[in-house]
Parts: structure tokens; C-alpha cells; sequence
């Protein structure tokens, strides 16, 4: 656990600010993935139109679903709560890294590849959001409830 022991207010304190970048980052790539998916290819989105984004977050969502009721719980178990946030920003990096590159595969008219890459990098980003979210989450909770104890 963060902290350690004592549940010290400064952990409180970061583990909320950390909490609040995790925000700002996914908010952010959640409006970015749609814009950049419409974008034309020359301006390295993928142009697609609203059937083929609905399609990627219909799929992204499915996925969603059933990581948070069968994935998650299992990962947190074995990891714990800060190793969790660690692995999930890793692979949220990965993420961020890997999928702008997919663009090439618009370019070489490759669109079963594209839709093979694309659908899992998109279950990537969600994976990781929904291990950094629900970690930090239960940090919050464990270090609030230890300074309460301690008050």
C-alpha cells in the first residue's frame, strides 16, 4: 500500500492528486480517440466516418464490460493496489506510443490488419484506465479511512 503505515495526510493528498491527473489523462484521450479517428490520413487519423467509430467504441465497450467483471479483481489480487496504477500507467504508455502508428496501415490499405490492431490497442487503453481508476480509487478510500481512524 501507499504509505505504509501511518496514513499520513500527504499520502491522502497525493494519492487524490494522482487521482485527478488519471482524470484529466483519460477525459482527455476519451474526446481525442473519436477526433483522431475521423481525421483524415494525411493528417495521421484514420479517416473514418461515424459508423466506423461507432463500431471501434461499440467493440471497446463490449470489452469493457467484461475485463471490469472478470479481469480486474484477480490482476488487484495478485498485484495489489500501487503495483496495479504502475502496470496500468505502463501499459497506458504503451498505448499512447503504439497507436498513433496505426495510421500507416490507412495508408497501405490494409483494413482488416488496421481493425486487428485497432481493437485490442482500444482494449489496451481501457484496461489501463480501469486499473489506474479503480486502484487509486480504493487507495483513496484505505488512506482516508485511516486518517479518519487516526483524527
Amino acid at each position: 500500500t501507499l504509505g505504509g503505515g501511518g496514513g499520513s495526510t500527504k499520502y491522502l493528498a497525493l494519492a487524490i492528486g494522482i487521482y485527478a491527473a488519471i482524470a484529466g489523462v483519460f477525459t482527455m484521450t476519451d474526446e481525442m480517440v473519436p477526433l483522431w479517428a475521423m481525421s483524415r490520413t494525411p493528417l495521421g487519423g484514420l479517416d473514418f466516418d461515424t459508423d466506423q467509430i461507432g463500431t471501434m467504441l461499440l467493440l471497446s465497450a463490449g470489452f469493457l464490460v467484461v475485463f471490469q467483471a472478470a479481469a480486474y479483481a484477480p490482476i488487484a489480487a495478485r498485484l495489489g493496489d500501487v503495483q496495479t496504477m504502475r502496470v496500468a500507467f505502463a501499459l497506458f504508455l504503451v498505448w499512447a506510443v503504439v497507436t498513433p502508428t496505426l495510421n500507416v496501415l490507412t495508408q497501405l490499405d490494409a483494413s482488416i490488419v488496421l481493425w486487428l490492431c485497432l481493437i485490442p490497442a482500444m482494449w489496451l487503453r481501457l484496461a489501463s484506465g480501469t486499473m489506474q481508476f479503480t486502484a487509486v480509487n480504493l487507495l483513496v478510500m484505505s488512506l482516508g479511512r485511516r486518517n479518519a481512524g487516526a483524527a
